[in-house]
């Protein structure tokens, strides 16, 4: 069983596997990371980042949290999703020790998601980019769109495309 997964009890005493999700909004529409990755969500302003010239595409830059420089990717570019970034909150993610932190419009919750709501990602239209989207999570009548986080760490490992 995964780090993130724990059992829980539903209403007829019956264990139904769950994956924890931490929950935020990006451009009006939410996504979640697996709770097991999370560190800690503090505010921008709390540190300051600090731009990279050449950086890959939606890295904003670095802050120094602690003693510790973690780069800061704009979900919101990194994903293109279309809208002004409001810099809400940095979800400090760690995966494999390496931490990234990720800037988001606003945190939303913890959900605990029963596996078997869980959907895989369908099939979608050509040139529609899915490589950050491990699944897909009902919560409520909600859908969450729960991404990757090892293929998101994994192309900035490799420098990504960089920018001007």
């Amino acid at each position: 069983m995964e780090a993130d997964e724990e059992k829980s009890l539903d209403i007829n005493s019956l264990e139904v596997k769950t994956v924890q999700v931490l929950t935020f909004k990006l451009a009006g529409e939410e996504y979640g990371i697996s709770i097991s990755e999370v560190q800690e969500v503090i505010r921008p302003t709390e540190t300051k980042i600090t731009p990279i010239p050449r950086a890959p595409k939606g890295v904003e830059g670095i802050i120094n949290l602690r003693g510790k420089i973690i780069p800061v990717v704009d979900l919101r570019k990194k994903l293109a999703l279309r809208g002004e970034s409001s810099e809400d909150r940095i979800i400090v993610a760690s995966l494999d020790g390496r931490a990234i932190g990720l800037l988001v419009d606003d945190v939303l919750e913890v959900a605990r998601i029963p596996l078997a709501k869980l959907e895989a990602v369908p099939e979608l239209a050509f040139g529609v980019d899915t490589r950050y989207v491990k699944n897909l999570g009902r919560v409520g009548e909600k859908l969450v769109v729960i991404l990757d986080l090892t293929a998101l760490l994994a192309e900035e490992g490799r420098g990504g495309e960089a920018h001007g």
